[in-house]
């Protein structure tokens, strides 16, 4: 068999793949992380912000959600999103939309719009010196999103029992609980996430509602065999 050019770019699961090419948010630990930790119930509505490839939009579809809505300011990675969209099992259930989120959150409110869940791996470096390229800027630099104003525009777009779910850095959690209590929303869940067992928490998996709960404190590890079976249902076994 010939050699795929795409081979590096292409990232398996067990049920799709994604071209991961011209996203400057390429396939990660947080990305899959998050999509296999967030609440998708059976027939579910989500709204995927900053879809990247569309790695996130897809796993919703694969868990169950009916309807999922992937906003995307980048051109080349919308591009690449619906590629995969179409490539996937789920083609008729996964839209993917070229705009900037904040004009696109107005359209929908407008029109009286809102989803179960929520969902966003927004670009954690806020400030910094900029790459030269547009793309990966915006990407890496918090240009286009930035957590206060992402929570703050999610919570007019969460049916009354919906979830805003997020990954952040541990550094950001005073600023997003504070974003969360100024938008009258409640933490529900919130998972502290190491790089292997007994190392400090580097990210935090957030589940957001409008309802006040008991918060439900967890942590995980990568590799770890919690972190092996919440995954299972995207990667490939290792052999």
């Amino acid at each position: 068999m010939g050699r795929n050019p795409n081979r590096e770019q292409t990232f398996r699961f067990k049920q799709f793949e994604v071209r991961n090419a011209a996203s400057a948010m390429k396939v990660g630990t947080d990305g899959v992380l998050l999509g296999s930790w967030m609440t998708v119930d059976e027939g579910a509505s989500v709204l995927d912000i900053g879809a990247g490839c569309g790695l996130i939009s897809l796993m919703a579809a694969q868990r169950g959600a009916a309807r999922v809505y992937g906003v995307e300011i980048d051109e080349a990675a919308a591009d690449e999103a619906a590629f995969n969209v179409a490539a996937s099992p789920w083609a008729d259930r996964v839209v993917i939309v070229h705009n900037d989120f904040f004009v696109e959150s107005d359209r929908m409110r407008a029109d009286g719009r809102c989803f179960d869940l929520v969902v966003s791996n927004p670009p954690f470096f806020s400030g910094g010196v900029c790459s030269p390229d547009l793309s990966r800027s915006m990407a890496r630099h918090g240009v286009s999103l930035d957590f206060p104003q992402l929570i703050a525009s999610a919570a007019d777009l969460l049916e009354s029992d919906g979830h805003l779910a997020l990954v952040s850095p541990v550094d950001r959690k005073d600023d997003i609980e504070l974003a969360v209590a100024l938008s009258r929303l409640h933490i529900c869940r919130l998972c502290s996430v190491a790089t292997k067992p007994g190392a400090a928490p580097i990210r935090l998996l957030w589940d957001i509602v409008r309802t006040p709960s008991a918060v439900i404190a967890d942590s995980l590890a990568i590799g770890s065999p919690e972190y092996r079976m919440l995954t299972s249902p995207f990667y490939l076994d290792r052999r």
